[in-house]
């Protein structure tokens, strides 16, 4: 991912707090610098908006995966989702955008939706990680459980490779029932869903 960052002249993100990206990380140091160039890229970040449902529902789960205490949702975001993880982690991340970047090139905003994957858009490639509310064992036990990062993340080409696009051309050419659900196109689909996303 950070070399997409280096080298894309558009570079969208879509997550849930994105703190990585906002931390002393050597992906949140290349990201500060190509905001730090202004003229050098389409900058857009979205976040989870931190009083939105959403992100009580998500909280409310990482909360039910760390305590034995068993509330109910309106009981925990009565009295415990101001002080959550997430809440604060979202709070960070956007505070550390307006010092850091705020009157740079750098465009934010916040969605309400429910968090369905974090995406990265650069010039040549579109990363992927899909979220979900499932959460395996920790190997840690000491350590806070949060949802993330447990799911691959995938990355699409914006260009076919010449070995897989005469596949398909074989494939299709087969013209049976399958052959005309294949969809290699994800990079165009996902820069289209950042940009409804975006305008929403």
């Amino acid at each position: 991912m950070q070399e997409e960052i280096r080298r894309s002249k558009r570079i969208w993100i879509q997550g849930i707090t994105l703190k990585a990206f906002f931390d002393d990380s050597p992906i949140a140091k290349t990201l500060a610098k190509r905001i730090a160039d202004q003229a050098a890229a389409d900058i857009r970040i979205m976040l989870l908006d931190p009083e939105c449902d959403q992100a009580k529902v998500r909280a409310y789960r990482e909360f039910l995966l760390n305590s034995e205490r068993k509330l109910s949702f309106e009981e925990f975001t009565r009295g415990y989702y101001q002080t959550s993880k997430l809440r604060s982690d979202l709070l960070d991340t956007i505070g550390k955008i307006a010092r850091k970047h705020g009157g740079t090139g750098v465009k934010t905003r916040k969605y309400g939706t429910a968090p369905h994957m974090f995406v990265l858009i650069g010039d040549e490639s579109a990363f992927v990680e899909q979220y979900s509310y499932g959460k395996l064992a920790s190997q840690v036990p000491d350590e806070e459980v949060i949802l993330g990062s447990d799911m691959p993340l995938i990355e699409y080409q914006r260009k076919i490779d010449p070995v897989y696009m005469r596949l398909l051309k074989e494939i299709r050419g087969e013209e049976n029932e399958t052959s005309e659900q294949l969809r290699p196109q994800p990079y165009p689909l996902l820069v289209d869903h950042f940009e409804y996303a975006w305008e929403q």
